[in-house]
């Protein structure tokens, strides 16, 4: 039986999708702010001293700075001093090219959290507390970022942000995962919820969005794994 196992666990990794390659850096970096979660873009809003077009470069913050311009951090940037009334929070890249073969099935993106706010939770606290934290709605775009859709994931979001650290140093940082059935078609993904914090009525921030792809398997490989599985279970029944 250990035997049969083994070969079953050995197709499974020979004939499964394997890691591609993060593509956010053929895109740009998107940012900005939005009265509800829907299907449209939203207002976008970059804090005056910060740069987008950083947050793709695979270079994960390691300074407790917020200023983007001029220091040792480049990359941060957040929707702090948003205009009134605007309290959720988009981020996410668009015009991104998914190569041939592959398909995007994970974003992971390095959130900020400030002593103010910066992460996806409920408007006006500052708190990682299980109850104060809003899981953000993964959508993507096939039309450059100008309409969008749900899409479901499992995720990491509560496990890494419950009782996470924010404010010492300010601001911290923590990485969350999205994970989602291979995306194909799409030049758009984005991360959108409300902003947990006080300052502004709250802002969200990221030092890093990654846009990540698996390979398609190709059908010789999945009719392989199913000879194989079919195989193993013609001789457990014998």
């Amino acid at each position: 039986m250990k035997q049969q196992t083994t070969q079953l666990a050995l197709l499974a990794a020979l004939c499964g999708s394997a890691m591609g390659a993060n593509i956010a850096g053929t895109g740009t970096g998107i940012l900005g702010v939005h009265n509800t979660i829907d299907s449209t873009l939203g207002t976008p809003y970059v804090r005056g001293d910060q740069d987008i077009t950083v947050i793709s470069d695979g270079i994960y913050a390691v300074d407790g700075s917020f200023n983007s311009v001029g220091n040792a951090n480049p990359d941060l940037v957040d929707t702090w001093n948003a205009p009134a009334g605007l309290e959720v929070t988009y981020m996410g890249v668009t015009g991104f090219s998914i190569p041939a073969g592959e398909a995007v099935s994970n974003v992971t993106v390095q959130l900020v959290a400030a002593g103010d706010g910066g992460w996806f939770g409920t408007p006006g606290i500052a708190s990682t507390a299980a109850p104060d934290l809003v899981v953000p709605t993964l959508q993507t775009s096939s039309d450059g970022g100008t309409t969008w859709s749900d899409v479901p994931t499992t995720n990491d979001y509560l496990s890494v942000m419950t009782g996470a650290a924010f404010g010492s140093p300010n601001p911290n940082y923590h990485t969350v995962s999205f994970d989602m059935a291979g995306q194909t078609g799409i030049d758009g993904i984005r991360l959108i919820g409300p902003n947990a914090g006080f300052a502004t009525g709250g802002f969200a921030g990221m030092s890093e969005f990654e846009v990540n792809t698996s390979v398609i398997p190709e059908p010789a490989s999945m009719t392989l794994l199913g000879l194989g599985i079919f195989g193993l279970f013609r001789r457990n029944r014998n």
